[in-house]
């Protein structure tokens, strides 16, 4: 299921990593990452970024994580296994998705390797739960090496060491595979995902819903929720017909403009355009399409922003 490779050094394992979606690459992909975009990320593994220079503080997590290993080893009573610092696994049927472990770890009450991720913060006290990127790169990492189980062992403010079991989630491993998958597909293509808010937003929350939700937790809604509920179905619905309605609209009047740039209705001072658009190759493929407007739509947003 899994291919290990053992690189020579540093400069080798990070060409290596360069052509894979990585363990820490996974919170990004999924929205969850609090300091890279997916945007970020896809020009990172295209090469039309310099490489993120190390700062002292990830030097510090270099450092410290073998201190770490060992002292989570001799504290917890687990068995901890360690391959190197240029160790990769790569699955062997999603062969974009890989990652380096920090280490295997077994424990009497459970069955099979367990995955080890170690940690390093700054924060003083220990979490209540991971926070969610941390979760999203261990099922990423799970889900490569076959694993059911795994263990973030994090050290808090250099003097307090903590360790969490994290077990396999497999609704967040099928979403973040579709996630990985889409995202690898514009990387081979040479594109970068463009940014889309509304869609954005709702992934992360639905991931950061998965990592996060009690199974088995059934909260209790009061009466008023059913009248939302309904009243929400209802708008969903007119919506839908709006948008029809304004897609026949637009399609009525490009029909009427044919070939034309641009049209005024008689004794009006109403303007419609809808020249050709000509997009240059850059990071998406060139194309070309008809970019349909009115004077109308312009003024009604200039007077927004004036609002």
């Amino acid at each position: 299921m899994v291919t290990i490779y053992n690189y020579a050094g540093e400069k080798e394992w990070l060409e290596g990593r360069g052509n894979h979606i990585g363990g820490s690459d996974a919170p990004a992909v999924m929205r969850l990452d609090p300091w890279k975009t997916r945007q970020e990320l896809a020009l990172g593994k295209l090469g039309l970024t310099p490489a993120v220079e190390t700062n002292e503080a990830m030097e510090w997590g270099h450092i410290l994580e073998p201190v770490v290993r060992d002292r989570f080893k001799q504290k917890s009573g687990m068995l901890v296994d360690y391959a190197g610092p240029w160790t990769m696994c790569v699955h062997d049927e999603h062969r974009f998705m890989a990652y380096s472990p920090d280490g295997t770890v077994r424990s009497d009450d459970r069955p099979g390797n367990g995955l080890l991720q170690v940690k390093t913060t700054s924060t003083k006290e220990p979490w209540l739960s991971p926070p969610v990127n941390y979760l999203a790169q261990v099922q990423h990492e799970m889900f490569v090496g076959g694993m059911e189980w795994a263990v973030i062992a994090a050290l808090f403010a250099g003097s307090k060491l903590q360790w969490y079991v994290v077990e396999k989630h497999a609704k967040f491993q099928a979403t973040m595979l579709d996630e990985e998958r889409r995202f690898w597909e514009s990387i081979k293509a040479g594109k970068v995902p463009l940014p889309d808010p509304a869609n954005d937003e709702e992934m992360a929350a639905y991931a950061k819903s998965l990592l996060t939700v009690e199974p088995g937790k059934v909260v209790e809604l009061g009466g008023e929720f059913l009248e939302l509920h309904h009243e929400r179905i209802l708008l969903n619905r007119e919506i839908k017909e709006r948008e029809k309605k304004v897609d026949a609209i637009k399609a009525k009047l490009q029909v009427a403009m044919g070939d034309a740039e641009s049209a005024v209705i008689m004794g009006t001072d109403v303007r419609f355009s809808n020249p050709l658009v000509v997009k240059a190759e850059h990071l998406v493929k060139a194309s070309k399409y008809r970019r349909f407007s009115t004077n109308q739509d312009r003024a009604k947003k200039e007077d927004a922003n004036d609002a």
